[in-house]
């Protein structure tokens, strides 16, 4: 499994909006690209991703930004990565859009990489915003 940069923007990005009171006024993209050094036109893909996907709230107009609409530790690492990524299987024959395996009843090592695909989604589940943003202030 790889985490691509849009994955790992997105975890930043609900971060900083967290640490900057993102659930209770509007944050301006600019305001964001600046404080993360992140391009403002790859940052609005991952702001359009989040916000369709209801991760986050935008607001149009002159005043516009976005904003979370739950608190840090009702967002969990693996709802983000589910809607960033196109996939967090952990071999070719686990992914969604991946030909089924015809050997998997016989395969050794397809119930070990099931069993890590398992820890992996549980792992990522039960870790929040709010836990990586305790691990960050320390």
């Amino acid at each position: 499994m790889l985490i691509s940069s849009k994955g790992t923007y997105a975890i930043r990005v609900l971060i900083d909006m967290a640490t900057n009171n993102g659930n209770e006024k509007i944050i301006s993209i600019s305001e964001i690209s600046n404080r993360l050094n992140i391009s403002r036109k790859y940052l609005e893909s991952i702001m359009t991703l989040l916000s369709k996907n209801g991760i986050i709230d935008v607001a149009y107009g002159k005043n516009g930004g976005y904003r979370l609409n739950r608190l840090p530790e009702e967002y969990n690492l693996l709802v983000i990565l589910h809607t960033t990524e196109d996939d967090l299987a952990p071999v070719l024959c686990q992914k969604k859009d991946y030909e089924p395996c015809t050997n998997k009843e016989n395969c050794s090592v397809h119930k070990t990489c099931e069993e890590l695909h398992d820890l992996i989604n549980n792992f990522l589940l039960h870790k929040t915003i709010k836990d990586l943003m305790e691990n960050t202030c320390k």
